[in-house]
């Protein structure tokens, strides 16, 4: 039954003033099929002021349920991805789709990615440097190895290894349960493989390293898709 908490509930998607728009045409339009049940349609929207074809509008926007399909596995193959990344790798299998179906689609299959909670403190204080009693006990020292420690609190001054290391705890060591240490060297392997071979990086222009030291564009040629411009 269309009721006017469903049309309310499109109030959150909607952020912009189209998104606004089609919520009032909405809401006039449940007003409007309820004054009918009641009383003629045309009578109905004489006293709301509406149009009849309003009343008696229907969608022909197709479901997209190929698409859709695609964009869950997608969805569910990388859980840490955000919908511009997703819609990069679908975009890269041929799909012809801009960002804000791609968007929308997105947000009615309700794919958000889930926010992490914080990062737990350690409680105490730290316990100060053994003093070696022996050799190879430091080798930084014996070796003078210098030690440079970023500022607290100011990631960016070693941006690079921290955005990295950012992604790999994310996207990795918070998404995988290690049963053994062999089994962890695999995994991360097979990580790395992907992270140099197939994940888009934004900063590369949604390409992948690989493909920067190749030339390529980074679009691959699927023929065939289903859903896709090929098929």
């Amino acid at each position: 039954m269309f009721g006017e908490e469903q049309v309310k509930g499109k109030a959150q998607a909607a952020q912009d003033s189209s998104g606004l728009h089609l919520l009032r045409a909405s809401l006039a339009r449940w007003r409007s099929r309820v004054l009918v049940a009641q009383a003629s349609q045309r009578r109905a929207c004489a006293v709301l002021g509406a149009d009849r074809t309003m009343v008696r509008y229907v969608s022909r926007r197709p479901d997209g349920g190929k698409a859709r399909e695609r964009i869950r596995e997608l969805a569910s193959q990388r859980r840490r991805f955000g919908y511009r990344r997703l819609h990069w790798l679908l975009c890269r299998e041929g799909w012809a789709m801009n960002h804000k179906k791609f968007r929308r689609l997105y947000r009615e299959e309700r794919l958000q990615v889930r926010r992490r909670g914080g990062r737990k403190r350690a409680l105490g204080t730290r316990a100060p440097m053994a003093i070696p009693q022996g050799p190879n006990q430091r080798w930084s020292k014996e070796r003078n190895v210098e030690w440079h420690y970023i500022a607290p609190g100011k990631p960016y001054q070693n941006g690079f290894i921290e955005s990295f290391n950012a992604r790999l705890r994310d996207e990795f060591l918070n998404e995988t349960i290690f049963t053994s240490l062999a089994h962890a060297r695999q995994e991360l392997e097979a990580w790395r493989h992907d992270y140099n071979h197939f994940r888009p990086h934004s900063s590369l222009g949604n390409r992948t390293p690989a493909e920067i030291g190749t030339g390529s564009t980074g679009k691959l040629n699927r023929p065939g898709i289903a859903g896709g411009p090929n098929s």
